[in-house]
């Protein structure tokens, strides 16, 4: 558990639910990988101004933070950047699942559940290049979302659900070993039929 007396931990605790994942992350990887965690920070603001009620203590706090930040991270062309973070969130994305389908019928530890998780978060920090207004704007004015990342981040994120719940509740997780591709998150197909289902 993080001390609460380190450098945000209260601003991390404040922050909304959809912006924590992003700020918390960014703290962990920072020392090692300063430009990912710059554009977890980063993406924690866009995420922010979009929530109604404008979490506006919570945002300026990570504002603070970026400028605070800005002079040691290797910031650097816009194209650059994105590779250097996408190579960061697809690393860290297939050692988490090599691992997992690698162990079989294996006892799930909290360490999996953190991978893939961690792995969600880098892959829709992603989001923030997509929407970029230069890449926008050379994608004729709409946002391109690549299906790829998508996947890998439902992925990522319905993995971490599951071995989570098979860890609280002692079973086996879904065995995955047997899928060439990530197979279409169970939870994303529920939601998806139940709002085809109410379309109908």
């Amino acid at each position: 558990a993080m001390p609460t007396d380190a450098p945000g931990a209260a601003s991390t605790a404040a922050a909304p639910r959809e912006m924590r994942h992003f700020i918390a992350r960014a703290r962990e990887i920072a020392p090692h990988a300063p430009l990912p965690a710059y554009y977890c920070r980063l993406r924690a603001v866009e995420v922010g101004m979009t929530l109604a009620p404008r979490p506006v203590a919570a945002i300026e706090a990570v504002l603070n933070t970026l400028e605070r930040t800005k002079r040691s991270t290797p910031l650097g062309e816009l194209e650059d950047d994105f590779e250097q973070c996408k190579s960061f969130a697809y690393v860290v994305y297939d050692r988490a699942d090599r691992v997992d389908r690698a162990g079989g019928a294996h006892a799930v530890t909290m360490k999996q559940v953190d991978a893939f998780s961690a792995a969600s978060t880098f892959l829709a920090m992603l989001e923030h290049f997509e929407e970029h207004p230069r890449v926008v704007k050379a994608n004729g004015g709409v946002v391109v979302r690549d299906d790829d990342r998508a996947a890998r981040k439902d992925f990522a994120e319905w993995r971490a659900f599951d071995l989570r719940q098979a860890l609280s509740l002692g079973k086996a997780p879904t065995d995955v070993r047997s899928c060439a591709a990530p197979p279409p998150p169970p939870v994303a197909v529920e939601r998806r039929q139940a709002v085809e289902r109410r379309q109908a």
